[in-house]
C-alpha cells in the first residue's frame, strides 16, 4: 500500500516505518504477529509503548538500558478476576482486547462493538465504562538505565 505521513511541530504518524528513527517517544500498534522493528531504527528512541500482542518489539529492544518499555496491551482486571482460561497471564490481567469485551458484557452496551472503523466518541465511551468497572492498564513498565 502507499506509505501515509501526518507531521506537525511535535507528532508524526507514519507508516513508513524508517520514520521510527526520528521518534523519541514511539507508539507501537501494528496488527503483525512478530517484531517489526530492529536497533538501527530506534537511534533516537527514549520511550517505546506496546500495545500489540504478540510484542511487535524485540526482546533486546524491549531490554535496552537505555530506553523506557511500556507493555501496553495488557488490563488489570477488578477483582483479580480469573478469566478462567490459560492465556499465559497472571491471573487478574487479561489482554486488552478481551478486556474491552467483558466491560461492554458488564455494562451491558452491545452497540458500542470496536470494529472496522474507529469513532472516537465510542473510545471514549468504552473507556469511561472500564474506569467505572475498575479495569486499569497493567503498565508493565521495564525501565533500567545505564
Amino acid at each position: 500500500g502507499e506509505n501515509f505521513r501526518i507531521n506537525t511541530d511535535s507528532v508524526i504518524a507514519s507508516t513508513d516505518i524508517s520514520s521510527i528513527k526520528e521518534a523519541e517517544l514511539l507508539v507501537v500498534t501494528t496488527s503483525a504477529t512478530c517484531a517489526v522493528m530492529s536497533e538501527d531504527l530506534i537511534t533516537n528512541t527514549k520511550v517505546i509503548y506496546d500495545l500489540t500482542q504478540p510484542k511487535n518489539t524485540p526482546k533486546n529492544i524491549q531490554e535496552n538500558k537505555n530506553i523506557i518499555f511500556i507493555d501496553g496491551g495488557l488490563i488489570k482486571l477488578p477483582n483479580n478476576i480469573d478469566v478462567g482460561l490459560d492465556i499465559s497471564l497472571p491471573k487478574g490481567v487479561a489482554f486488552a482486547c478481551l478486556s474491552e469485551t467483558m466491560v461492554l458484557a458488564i455494562s451491558q452496551k452491545y452497540h458500542l462493538v470496536s470494529r472496522g472503523d474507529l469513532h472516537i466518541p465510542h473510545v471514549q465511551e468504552i473507556g469511561a465504562l472500564a474506569t467505572e468497572a475498575n479495569f486499569i492498564s497493567h503498565g508493565n513498565i521495564s525501565y533500567v538505565q545505564s
